[in-house]
């Protein structure tokens, strides 16, 4: 009898039994799935940061190897995807893009199948609503110019960034023992609590994320282009060429278009036309990335 000993099975070869298992347990879940009544919605949260960690930080041996397991990866959901269409929907979602994070590692076209779907922040008079059916949750009053301070203040509506700054004047009168804040409560709790780096987990993130989806070697300069474009309130294209020079990347050009491709994709900043510069789309992230590195920002001499 031949028994085969696991430590003289080439790694490689391991890996492959260890994924097609895996591929064949997943594709069993997915067959079953499918012959459910009615169609299922499946979503994949934060796929873009569990490919991110799969890929990054690898020696250049180690990178090819873990290429290949996420291509295969995702080679499989590709076609698993297929094979139940019309019975299963797969939503793909996460704080970081996809296609930045596949890009950057040539498996772009491993996802040319999905469909990107931009959410965009609210409008104002949703956001407006909110506030209203929070403050009625709350059993609050919430009075319009307060309101309409709050909104004044934040200017872009991300969900999460309303709801934070309605918690935090709730918890500012709490504390002083009041019904409602006033709409100087509002300009002060901005400043105290929305811009502080206390328990803000989700504003930390912006500058988190940027190592999940970058090169190493291009995040101090990324760094750099938000803390010019928050000091200044927009950044030129000469000054971020400046910025680009000053990091001393190989090849210039390339270094400063992959990352402003980034900075524009996952929601940091954007082109104005009026002005000519990037500028943060968030008037909230921008104040708050000043206040987090300004102070210790060294301006490029010369700039605009």
């Amino acid at each position: 009898m031949w028994i085969a000993s696991a430590g003289r099975v080439p790694r490689d070869t391991l890996s492959r039994r260890h994924g097609r298992r895996l591929a064949d347990k997943g594709g069993h879940v997915f067959n079953h799935l499918a012959e459910a009544d009615r169609p299922i919605v499946i979503c994949f949260d934060e796929l873009p940061v569990m490919l991110s960690r799969l890929l990054r930080n690898a020696s250049e041996e180690g990178l090819q190897d873990k290429r290949k397991q996420a291509e295969l990866f995702l080679s499989w959901l590709r076609h698993v995807m297929g094979e139940h269409q019309g019975q299963i929907r797969y939503i793909v979602c996460g704080s970081i893009g996809l296609e930045p994070v596949l890009s950057r590692y040539g498996l772009s076209h491993t996802v040319a199948h999905l469909r990107p779907f931009h959410l965009d922040p609210w409008d104002r008079d949703t956001a407006d609503r909110c506030l209203v059916a929070m403050a009625a949750n709350s059993m609050v009053e919430w009075p319009e110019p307060v309101r309409h301070a709050l909104l004044d203040r934040l200017a872009y509506f991300v969900p999460y960034h309303v709801q934070m700054y309605f918690a935090h004047l709730m918890d500012d009168c709490c504390i002083r023992k009041r019904d409602c804040p006033t709409v100087k409560d509002v300009e002060r709790v901005y400043t105290t609590h929305m811009l502080s780096a206390r328990g803000h987990a989700e504003m930390a993130d912006y500058e988190e994320r940027l190592l999940r989806v970058l090169d190493e070697r291009m995040v101090p300069l990324a760094l750099d282009l938000l803390t010019e474009a928050a000091v200044r309130d927009g950044i030129s294209g000469d000054t971020a060429k400046g910025l680009t020079q000053r990091h001393r990347l190989t090849d210039l050009s390339k270094s400063l278009q992959a990352v402003i491709a980034v900075l524009e994709h996952d929601g940091y900043l954007r082109w104005d036309d009026g002005s000519n510069t990037w500028r943060f789309i968030s008037p909230l992230m921008r104040d708050w990335w000043k206040k987090r590195f300004g102070q210790s920002y060294l301006p490029l001499e010369g700039s605009d």
